[in-house]
């Protein structure tokens, strides 16, 4: 099996892990107009895609190390946001809860009046 880093060249003459680490450069670096930096991305990965690769090579490639760190990434991200929601639902309630105490406190002072 090949590497797929080593995989025939796309259209322009640059390998998978060339556009991808472009790619990246590109979207860390300011950009004056965020659509024409879309369009060429769109651009790069289209020729990227062009590869054709086999299936095996296509597969070598998805298994790279850098897919599971992006996965792992990812699942930290949902358990961040699960416990953000937990957090903020938890202290919507206790907010809730504390003007629902006032209330009522205000009701009894009321009545004993």
């Amino acid at each position: 099996m090949t590497d797929p880093d080593q995989a025939p060249a796309a259209a322009d003459g640059l390998t998978a892990t060339a556009v991808l680490d472009r790619i990246r450069a590109e979207l860390n670096a300011p950009a004056a107009d965020d659509m024409q930096l879309l369009l060429k991305i769109a651009r790069d990965l289209a020729a990227l895609d062009g590869q054709r690769w086999s299936p095996a090579d296509a597969a070598a490639w998805t298994a790279r190390p850098e897919t599971y760190r992006e996965l792992t990434l990812a699942g930290l991200a949902r358990q961040r946001g699960f416990k953000l929601g937990l957090l903020s639902g938890f202290l919507a309630g206790f907010v809730l809860t504390a003007l629902f105490a006032a209330l009522l406190a205000m009701h009894w002072l009321v009545v004993m009046q």
